[in-house]
């Protein structure tokens, strides 16, 4: 587990400088700027903070904590610490962060300085997002780096398959999809809208989402994906003006970070936003207060559930922010960002016009403290590492304090494989976090456990039910008013509050009915599609219209007897069977490789198209079987041919950006499928319109046809 360090990527700092066992942790501390790094994401503070915190609870010796002796470190002899690197929100520097963390892994020469022999690297905690955790999954399951998130939680995650170094302590957004449709129906909200990033963490979500309104017998009407990166407020007013078109109340947004406070501030100046209450997940920090905004009041958040760990609040309502540890440099902007202000010294844009800031003591502090929902994660994802770490040490060093030579020579891949995964504990005394091991804290009565899937998904997890109200006092802010633990949702509805189209006055909860002209168009679940099969070593998965498209979404209508997709369908399987059987056995054109085929029909549809070769390669779908019962494995699928018109094939060639697959065309001939810069795994077997055209074009000349009316 040795490593080397190099250069910085982006900003960094050190937890417990003199550590000899160390985490890599990949954060987003500041929001993606224009030139990288832009302003501070309020929303990573208090989960960096709790970080730093347990560490160093965890190393505490020579002194009394919760009146008890602690005669050395967790660990005996070890201190556990952290290198730390701010990706600022985006992916690619995510990945060159982890990169710089382990430049052994990397070809040609560094100018890196080796550790201190004494010190190991145990693995990452980060990045923060879904779509970054993705990304940097391509890098670490290369050579066997644990990878630990406390906050990334797209059910794509969920495959020792693709991840096979991946865990996390934060639920799974499927369970929390499960807490949504059920305060739907508790709240009567039968006719919805879902709005939802067009990135790994809103697609993953819509997709959980939408089947289970469709068992509860709620209508979804429609579902807007929108860019994850474009908050402006003409991307804000046109989805807003989308909405009022849908005739709904009851909106869910399951999206990202950036978009969600753009959204809130774009609706307070539109003349119909009003109308719509608003149901998010995790994308509003619930230290959000919003000041000088009205529009926010109402709305509803379901985030994963989270004890209040007492000892964290001491600390940060503590922190003298006149006064910040090296350890984070980042906590001054975060505190004159939330409260507005500027610490004295401070000359730096945007702060430097902010008005000086008060002195704010530490009961008005605790007063107006809520703990953010990614702490406890953050707490158990750092408890995960010292526990695996102390089981090894346990075994391997027989005893013996600090790191011994076969605790040293452990390779990251047999840590995760041996240790990390195998974590299973319940908080306790020897823990040093009385609140997480205490039996009397409602509505828990008992102690936080720690356990994870054959997938690395942490078990149990408990959902909590937020409401930006001002009950019982006049301050508004996210109130807990509701949990759901064990399968059972409760809320307290005395504590629900929603507002009026003005936000000024306090309202019934508003249903969200179906319209008298009845509950329709309602999206329904995914539809169910036929398909060929014929397997292969190789499988060419290929999109055909055999079918109209139906009266509802996703569905197929009758028979398409006007067009050649039965024709185009039968030539592909034609020649499916020439090259295997033909040239094959003649022309030994294959080496002995079969080629297969999986066939759709899109009913002239592409988002059905794309749903479908998406739901393949996510080992989502149920997996097709051939007529002699072979089973698609779904990683023998490598290209893909498509579509039946222009229409049609754009949206599939776009996927394949994603897949990194290439797709042959067979009748689309728009120019725009001609930009290589757009779609570079993109060919066709036709000409497109452009040569077409200048193939009539010369025609005309040499017919002399020079002129026309």
């Amino acid at each position: 587990m040795k490593k080397q360090t190099c250069s910085n990527v982006g900003q960094t700092t050190v937890i417990q400088r003199e550590a000899t066992a160390i985490i890599g942790g990949i954060f987003d501390i500041h929001l993606l700027g224009t030139n990288r790094c832009g302003e501070i994401n309020t929303g990573q503070m208090q989960a960096f903070e709790a970080i730093r915190w347990a560490l160093d609870r965890l190393n505490k010796q020579g002194q009394i904590l919760n009146g008890e002796y602690l005669s050395d470190s967790y660990i005996p002899g070890v201190k556990l610490g952290m290198v730390v690197r701010d990706y600022c929100g985006s992916n690619s520097a995510a990945v060159a962060s982890a990169e710089d963390l382990f430049p052994q892994f990397q070809s040609g020469q560094r100018d890196c300085d080796a550790l201190n022999p004494e010190q190991v690297m145990l693995g990452l905690i980060g990045a923060s997002t879904s779509s970054a955790m993705m990304e940097l999954n391509s890098f670490t399951k290369q050579f066997g780096i644990p990878l630990l998130s406390f906050s990334a939680t797209t059910p794509k995650l969920s495959s020792s398959t693709e991840y096979p170094f991946f865990m996390r302590s934060v639920p799974p957004d499927g369970p929390l999809m499960d807490v949504i449709v059920k305060l739907l129906s508790e709240i009567d909200w039968d006719y919805i809208t879902v709005v939802y990033t067009d990135d790994a963490y809103g697609r993953g979500a819509y997709k959980e989402i939408r089947p289970r309104l469709d068992a509860a017998d709620i209508c979804l009407t429609k579902a807007i994906a929108i860019n994850p990166m474009d908050s402006s407020t003409d991307s804000m007013n046109n989805l807003l003006d989308q909405l009022m078109e849908t005739d709904t109340t009851g909106v869910i947004y399951l999206g990202n970070h950036v978009i969600a406070p753009a959204l809130l501030e774009t609706a307070e100046s539109h003349p119909s936003a009003g109308k719509l209450q608003w149901v998010f997940t995790d994308s509003l920090s619930l230290m959000s207060t919003f000041p000088n905004q009205k529009y926010p009041r109402g709305i509803l958040s379901i985030v994963p559930g989270a004890r209040k760990i007492t000892e964290f609040e001491d600390h940060w309502v503590r922190i003298d922010e006149n006064n910040i540890s090296d350890e984070n440099p980042w906590f001054k902007d975060f505190y004159m960002k939330m409260n507005q202000c500027r610490l004295p010294g401070v000359t730096y844009a945007p702060f430097n016009t902010y008005p000086a800031c008060e002195v704010i003591s530490e009961t008005k502090k605790r007063d107006s403290f809520l703990q953010d929902i990614f702490v406890e994660p953050a707490v158990h994802a750092v408890f995960t590492y010292a526990r695996a770490l102390r089981k090894a040490h346990e075994l391997l060093c027989s005893g013996q304090p600090g790191l011994c030579n076969q605790l040293k020579s452990l390779s990251m891949s047999d840590f995760y494989e041996f240790y990390l995964k195998e974590v299973s504990f319940t908080y306790g005394k020897a823990e040093r976090v009385e609140s997480l091991a205490s039996y009397g804290l409602e509505p828990y009565n008992a102690p936080a456990s720690v356990e994870y899937d054959a997938n690395g998904d942490i078990i149990g997890p408990v959902f909590d039910i937020y409401n930006f109200n001002n009950y019982p006092d006049d301050d508004y802010r996210f109130r807990k008013i509701g949990s759901y633990i064990n399968g059972q949702l409760e809320i307290i509805t005395t504590r629900l509050r929603m507002y009026d189209l003005s936000r000024d006055n306090i309202v019934t909860v508003p249903a969200s009915p179906c319209p008298s002209t009845g509950c329709r168009p309602c999206l329904g679940s995914t539809a169910s599609s036929q398909y060929m099969y014929l397997p292969g070593d190789v499988v060419i998965n290929s999109v055909f219209s055999v079918h109209h498209e139906g009266s509802n979404p996703l569905s197929c209508g009758m028979f398409d007897t006007t067009s050649s997709g039965m024709q185009f369908m039968e030539a592909f399987v034609y020649a499916l069977n020439r090259v295997n059987d033909d040239w094959r056995n003649t022309r030994n054109m294959l080496s002995g490789v079969k080629i297969g085929g999986l066939v759709f029909d899109d009913c002239r549809s592409s988002i059905l198209g794309t749903h479908l070769i998406s739901e393949v390669q996510r080992n989502a779908r149920m997996p097709p079987i051939s007529d002699n019962g072979v089973p698609l494995n779904a990683r023998t699928v490598e290209s893909y041919v498509a579509a039946h018109t222009s229409e049609l094939t754009i949206p599939l060639a776009e996927l394949m950006n994603e897949l990194r697959r290439p797709m042959v065309g067979y009748a689309a001939t728009s120019t725009e499928l001609s930009n290589k810069d757009r779609f570079p795994y993109f060919l066709r077997t036709l000409y497109g319109n452009d040569v077409s055209m200048r193939a009539i074009v010369l025609l005309l000349k040499k017919m002399d046809w020079t002129s026309s009316r």
